[in-house]
């Protein structure tokens, strides 16, 4: 078995030597750490280089020609990648010592797997944890609401992309299935990968906080992470709706569910027309079945809120918005 972790690294000399040693301290052990740097203008690759004299046989550094971005750079470093299965790293985290072992536990006990992933500590700058909160109530995932991957499926394509890249480790056999990874606006790597696996029922996660996850004002994605209890709280009657484990209650809610299926009808649709490449997932059946619950729900607001709902029409009209 070879494990490998594909590392990608720009302008990241604060933290990259942490999380590089977190890496290498593992009680199971990785085989290879593949960094690709894209064109760093810091000294982020002489402190690479100095740690990869330590470890000649582990660490392989390649350095971008020119700044490929996010999704191009994990692609690159993801097809360097030798092993059974790729850890993805982000460099600025920390893995907790047994991240690996869990992972690769979990792996071993289904073999029908092909992507885990899991929840995070949060952390600042200084590295002191945000208390009372965690990654996956930052990206509004509640996992005592999935009793089943179908149900996983469910929500990545009828709510929101809830897997962060930085949690996830993949099977190198579903790695021909998801590169190329598309250049699609606001779709990143971590998102292509889950929505593919969990089409074939084969993402799964761990409910643990394997890594301490880094929000800093510096980092191209997490800026969208929620500390607001609130906000977390109308998250999670979302997602309840969206699974049909409670009915909205109010005109708010239901407005929130309506506008929720009409986000990923839309999002859908432009990924189906804007990728160069042939998808190994028909997104028009996605943008389809948003549809029609959108429509549903929108019988719901104007059967019960029929004046709410006709000024909200008038004012989509107006604005352009909610098209179908």
């Amino acid at each position: 078995m070879i494990i490998s972790v594909a590392l990608c690294t720009f302008n990241g000399r604060r933290y990259i030597e942490e999380q590089l040693n977190s890496i290498i301290n593992q009680t199971l052990k990785v085989n290879e750490i593949i960094i690709c740097d894209d064109c760093s203008s810091d000294d982020t690759l002489t402190i690479v280089m100095k740690i990869a004299k330590k470890y000649p046989n582990i660490i392989k550094i390649y350095q971008n020609e020119v700044n490929l971005k996010s999704n191009k750079n994990f692609q690159k470093a993801v097809s360097l990648c030798t092993g059974d299965y790729v850890f993805f790293s982000d460099q600025d985290d920390i893995w907790k010592e047994t991240k690996v072992e869990k992972i690769i536990a979990k792996f071993n006990k289904d073999h029908n797997l092909e992507v885990i992933f899991s929840n995070a500590e949060l952390i600042n700058d200084c590295g002191e944890i945000f208390p009372e909160t965690s990654l996956w109530d930052s990206v509004a995932f509640f996992n005592e609401l999935i009793t089943n991957k179908t149900n996983l499926n469910f929500l990545l394509v009828h709510k929101s992309n809830m897997v962060t890249g930085a949690t996830m480790c993949i099977k190198k056999e579903i790695i021909n299935k998801v590169l190329p990874i598309p250049v699609i606006e606001n779709m990143y790597h971590d998102e292509w990968i889950s929505m593919i696996a969990a089409a074939e029922n084969k993402l799964d996660f761990i409910n643990e906080k394997l890594i301490y996850y880094r929000v800093h004002s510096n980092q191209q994605t997490g800026k969208g992470i929620i500390f607001n209890r609130k906000k977390i709280n109308k998250n999670l009657v979302l997602s309840k709706n969206v699974l049909g484990i409670i009915q909205p209650k109010t005109y708010t809610e239901l407005k929130r569910l309506a506008n929720n299926y009409h986000r990923n009808y839309e999002r859908h649709k432009n990924i189906s027309s804007e990728a160069a490449i042939t998808l190994p997932i028909n997104f028009n059946t996605f943008a389809a079945s948003n549809l029609e619950l959108f429509l549903e729900t929108e019988k719901k607001i104007k059967h019960s809120y029929p004046t709410l709902y006709f000024f909200r029409k008038r004012i989509d009209t107006i604005k352009g918005k909610r098209k179908t």
